[in-house]
């Protein structure tokens, strides 16, 4: 948002047309471009304010390649009288104006629809900049499925169980175009993971050890030690054939 961008209610309608997915605005931007003062945090009811200036002299001093997660939001609530001085009369007015459209659609922030992919939140903020990102992703965090059990032809098994389950739910190759790589994609059931254990793959019923797992953000690969319900293992080298 700190670029000329569509108006907030324009992206939201450009999703809900273009992916016939209603939309739910978590939080608000106030102004645009060079007018981008931060966002309204509907939940909390907060403002985080974003400061330009602050951001380039951060970015200088640590390096464009470094992460800036650590930089320092102001967060103010909704209801301090220091408020409109600090993001301008105008744009303080447009902002209550808007949390009051927002109040009166009426709608709740819907979990279970969001669950099921029929509705999905929105974030305003600047990536670039690394504003909003943070908020993003605690708060992704707080909406998102807890790990669940799965339905197995031995029966159910429960995400709360101690013996370690995990299914296999994707197999891909080259993903490094520098090898002839194959990873086995392994969501952790339940159970605890630890590198190097020796695990029976149930249809084969063969042991397998789980050497050389990884956990991959992006085109980012590191080592995985240990893990949990819930959680996602890459483990190569992994031999696509019938019996693997």
């Amino acid at each position: 948002m700190d670029r000329p961008s569509l108006e907030p209610l324009e992206l939201l309608d450009q999703i809900e047309s273009e992916f016939e997915l209603p939309t739910y605005a978590v939080n608000w931007p106030i102004g645009s471009g060079d007018t981008f003062r931060g966002v309204y945090h509907r939940p909390r009811r907060e403002v985080h304010l974003f400061d330009k200036e602050e951001s380039k002299a951060t970015k200088a001093k640590k390096g464009q390649d470094e992460d800036i997660a650590t930089r320092g939001v102001d967060i103010i609530p909704i209801d301090d009288p220091r408020l409109a001085s600090l993001i301008d009369a105008d744009l303080y007015a447009q902002l209550l104006e808007d949390i009051e459209f927002l109040d009166e659609l009426g709608s709740e922030l819907d979990l279970d629809a969001v669950h099921a992919g029929e509705l999905t939140p929105v974030f305003f903020g600047s990536g670039a900049n690394n504003f909003g990102v943070q908020l993003f992703l605690d708060t992704f965090l707080g909406y998102s499925v807890r790990p669940r059990g799965r339905q197995t032809s031995a029966g159910r098994i429960e995400a709360v169980d101690e013996n370690f389950t995990g299914f296999v739910f994707k197999l891909q190759a080259n993903m490094d175009p520098r090898h002839r790589d194959k990873v086995a994609f392994v969501r952790v059931v339940s159970g605890r993971f630890e590198r190097g254990m020796k695990v029976t793959n149930a249809r084969t019923k063969k042991a397998v050890a789980l050497s050389r797992p990884s956990q991959l953000f992006g085109q980012e690969k590191t080592v995985m030690d240990e893990g949990f319900a819930g959680d996602i293992i890459g483990k190569a080298p992994y031999t696509l054939n019938p019996t693997s």
